[in-house]
């Protein structure tokens, strides 16, 4: 009986192995233009968390903080919407408003 729970005690000391590494991932819009702009993010269509900020000058808006394990980002693929952008700010189209009368859209 001893044999078997030390048996059991060492296999359980065995598989404990080290924790996979985190890779973490965080995206910042900082305006750096001399004018204030406007940002609309949306996902299918709809508002999405960071929809309708403002930037003033200098001022930035910080994305989710991403975590991942098994890998870096760089090792996905390009096509992996995952590492992109789009992600830390859960949106799939943003509009840009410059000076209340200049639009500017990407769309993933």
């Amino acid at each position: 009986m001893k044999n078997i729970a030390l048996t059991n005690f060492l296999l359980f000391i065995v598989a404990c192995g080290p924790e996979a590494p985190m890779f973490e991932r965080q995206y910042i819009i900082l305006n750096s233009s001399s004018h204030p702009i406007f940002l609309e993010f949306y996902r299918d269509g709809q508002p999405s968390l960071f929809n309708a900020t403002a930037l003033s000058m200098s001022q930035q808006l910080e994305g989710s903080i991403l975590s991942r394990s098994g890998g870096s980002w760089e090792s996905l693929s390009q096509s992996n919407n995952l590492r992109l952008p789009s992600t830390s700010f859960e949106t799939d189209s943003v509009v840009i408003v410059f000076n209340n009368e200049k639009k500017a859209t990407y769309t993933i």
